[in-house]
């Protein structure tokens, strides 16, 4: 049987107490449910009355309102397994930032420029641990940051060196110290340009960068000038490395080939390493690498040259023995050439001075210095570039510059139009190595070459 319901009885004190109209809707319910013939045949094995509970009946049509007083009542607990589903705090949004750490700033000012709250930088300044790491921090160096909409600090990083990142990452309570070593991946760019009014200004016209303009001059310096020898159209060109992380480039490499044109003669540079010979040569393996640097300074604007000049200390006229080099106090001072130190101290109108001895009867001297660098004594050894003093106003100097001399047994030479001694050349088992890693920087030279001189014509 399909329903279930067959008939409904009721015991007889209940329905002689029931109201009438009670009575009537039972009988009603009663008959509509009486089953067939057919159906009585079909289940001969069920019983012809079914008692259904009084209580279902009024659950199922609501019509019912009996009071039961006798009937006995037992609660039932039975588990009941309910499954919550957790909701997940909705995530913030979150942004980066780069800013450059400037000279002079602080790490509140740039934590600030990087959209950081107050509460977290003030965190950040009394935690130990963040102000060692942050204290690395120099100006140039490029700081990002992934911050969240509240402006709460979730990661900062940093490089600090070629390989190494440093940084923070936020935690439940506090942040933690990051350093970690990473993998640069290195790209090989080229620049050339033509000469318009001076050589550095025109390097950074056509993209070369400063480091690499510096370090071309350098290399150079034993055949050019690269402050007073150039004029407009002459040619420069320089192969370099760049150094890149995740896709963002982060400084220079090495300059691999470089080349200048200048009179319409040709010098070129490529480097070599390999079995402990390395350095700057022409390409058919001759070393450029100079006995001594054609100047001490870096950047800088020859005052005075060797010449005839007016000396206000002697109120007289002389032979100035020696090159003047305009700069600002406290600029480094590099050693021309390697050698021993001579003398170091105060000398009369030269003020702080050194002077260094070199091979070959070579004496060079470095003067009116506003300071003599670290334990600089004499008898001591110093390297070719290595800082022995600071550009200063000492002496009988009317302004800060350096006083640069450079005598052969005695006599002085003028430092910008001697030929300087070079070093040795590549050596000949090493001569076949050279020639093919040296190959395609020559080849990029050339290349370059043809694209300028074409571009000039």
């Amino acid at each position: 049987m399909t329903g279930g319901l067959i008939f409904v009885t009721l015991p007889a004190e209940l329905e002689e107490n029931m109201p009438k109209n009670r009575k009537l809707s039972l009988s009603i319910l009663a008959d509509t449910l009486r089953p067939t013939g057919e159906m009585l045949m079909r289940h001969r094995l069920i019983p012809a009355v079914v008692v259904v509970s009084f209580f279902a009946v009024v659950t199922a049509f609501g019509t019912i309102d009996v009071h039961t007083p006798n009937l006995a009542t037992e609660p039932v607990v039975a588990p009941v397994n309910v499954r919550v589903t957790s909701m997940s705090t909705p995530q913030r949004a979150t942004f980066r930032f780069e800013e450059r750490f400037g000279r002079g700033d602080t790490i509140a000012a740039v934590l600030s420029r990087l959209q950081v709250r107050a509460g977290d930088i003030t965190a950040i300044l009394l935690d130990p641990a963040a102000v060692l790491t942050l204290n690395t921090l120099r100006p140039g160096i490029v700081l990002d940051a992934e911050v969240d909409d509240a402006g709460r600090l979730m990661t900062l990083r940093f490089i600090t060196s070629v390989n190494r990142m440093a940084g923070l990452d936020r935690l439940e309570s506090g942040f933690s110290a990051v350093d970690e070593a990473i993998r640069l991946s290195t790209q090989v760019q080229a620049r050339a340009g033509v000469v318009r009014n001076s050589f550095f200004a025109s390097a950074d016209a056509v993209g070369i960068p400063e480091s690499i303009a510096t370090r071309l001059a350098e290399v150079l310096s034993a055949e050019i000038d690269f402050h007073r020898d150039f004029t407009n159209g002459d040619r420069f060109t320089a192969v370099f490395e760049t150094l890149h992380y995740e896709g963002r480039l982060l400084r220079t490499g090495r300059l691999l080939g470089a080349e200048v044109v200048r009179g319409g003669k040709s010098h070129r540079a490529v480097w070599f390493e390999q079995a402990g010979t390395h350095g700057y040569f022409t390409p058919d393996g001759k070393s450029l690498r100079s006995a001594f640097l054609r100047s001490p300074l870096e950047f800088t604007r020859i005052s005075s040259g060797f010449e005839q000049r007016y000396l206000p200390g002697t109120k007289s006229w002389q032979t100035h023995k020696g090159i003047d080099y305009a700069a600002p106090t406290g600029t480094p001072v590099r050693a021309t050439g390697s050698g021993t130190v001579e003398f170091v101290g105060a000398q009369a109108g030269y003020g702080n001075v050194v002077i260094l001895s070199h091979a070959g009867g070579v004496t060079t001297l470095y003067a009116h210095l506003s300071e003599i660098a670290g334990e600089l004594k004499k008898d001591a050894r110093v390297n070719q570039a290595e800082v022995i003093g600071y550009v200063g106003s000492t002496g009988w100097a009317t302004g800060p510059h350096l006083h640069y001399e450079y005598q052969v047994r005695g006599q002085h030479v003028d430092p910008l139009s001697k030929s300087l001694p070079s070093s040795t050349p590549v050596p000949s088992v090493l001569a076949a190595q050279f020639q093919s890693k040296t190959a395609s920087y020559v080849a990029r030279l050339n290349l370059l070459k043809a694209s300028v001189v074409a571009a000039v014509e």
